[in-house]
């Protein structure tokens, strides 16, 4: 697995410290880190790449402190990891108030970074298990699979229909009927992958999904009405 690093931090030393520690940590490893370094919040809030998934953020920096950095960072991502790292213990009870999944206080021992990186790399597993990465326009995002309702073929791209909106990204939808047909996704035609976890009632050769009526194509019906009876026999509609 190939991880984005951001590392913020206003002492060049600290920052070549921590990128040769995450070098070390990955050597004999299978995962890999991308690192961008940055020397204060401030070029890291206005440079900052979607679809980070850690940054390591010194809380006393010029211009703007991390924990300020880390609010504004919440403003637009909810989801990556952020680890401080400062000399100052006691900002650690701030940390909940932004979701960090960590602190490391000056001066890192590499043993303690490898504990936090233990712990950090098995956050991402799990979120990982339950995410989906959409590429959309410009952007990346992040969602929830079970806040996706279902997914369609639109022209020359596909809609993701979830509960905070619908997002608009270019690919095939064979692609994510093979990738998300662990997690329940059937498809109702060629222009429909549906999760079944928010199909209400099928009647004749439609599928109500939260609320929105679905055409079952005449050649898919058998397969998405046995899909949906062993969804719902083995307790998926509780």
């Amino acid at each position: 697995m190939v991880y984005s690093v951001a590392i913020v931090e206003d002492d060049g030393n600290y920052a070549a410290l921590l990128t040769d520690y995450f070098m070390r940590y990955q050597s004999g490893r299978g995962d890999k880190f991308e690192i961008k370094t940055y020397g204060d919040g401030l070029d890291f809030l206005e440079n900052y790449q979607p679809g980070t998934d850690i940054v390591l953020l010194d809380i006393e920096m010029p211009h703007i402190s991390g924990m300020d950095a880390a609010r504004r960072l919440r403003e637009t991502d909810k989801l990556v990891s952020i680890i401080f790292v400062t000399n100052l213990a006691r900002f650690a009870v701030d940390g909940y108030e932004v979701d960090a999944c960590g602190f490391m206080v000056k001066p890192v021992s590499y043993p303690a970074f490898c504990l936090q990186m233990e712990r950090t790399l098995r956050r991402l597993t799990l979120r990982e298990e339950s995410e989906l990465v959409i590429k959309g326009k410009g952007l990346i995002y992040k969602v929830a699979l079970n806040s996706v309702y279902y997914i369609e073929v639109s022209g020359m791209e596909l809609k993701f229909h979830t509960s905070d909106g619908i997002i608009c990204a270019r690919g095939s939808l064979n692609k994510y009927e093979e990738l998300l047909a662990p997690h329940n996704f059937v498809s109702a035609n060629s222009c429909y992958l549906i999760n079944l976890r928010y199909v209400t009632s099928v009647k004749k050769d439609m599928a109500c999904v939260n609320g929105e009526e679905l055409k079952i194509s005449r050649g898919k019906k058998k397969l998405f009405i046995d899909a949906l009876t062993d969804y719902l026999g083995a307790g998926g509609g509780n």
